[in-house]
């Protein structure tokens, strides 16, 4: 049976995947720019994008280890949607 998740856990479920959408894209940007293969110029520095993709690795890490955040995760790991 399907659990039906509360609103805050939806929204905490819906903040985390962004956040990894997020990070994943910056990493992306991060590897590109590291073999100056970017289409564009930042407009900030390399440094600057590393320490953004650093602080939101530490705060997808305070994510997870929410209890709150952890009953969502099913047994084999993967994070699942209940609706």
């Amino acid at each position: 049976m399907a659990q039906v998740l509360k609103d805050y856990e939806v929204r905490l479920l819906n903040e985390y995947n962004e956040l990894a959408e997020r990070i994943d894209k910056l990493e992306a940007i991060l590897s590109r720019c590291a073999v100056h293969e970017l289409d564009f110029v930042p407009e900030c520095t390399f440094e600057q994008l590393d320490d953004q993709l650093a602080a939101m690795r530490s705060y997808k890490k305070a994510l997870i280890r929410r209890n709150d955040f952890r009953r969502l995760i099913a047994d084999d790991g993967q994070i699942h949607y209940f609706h």
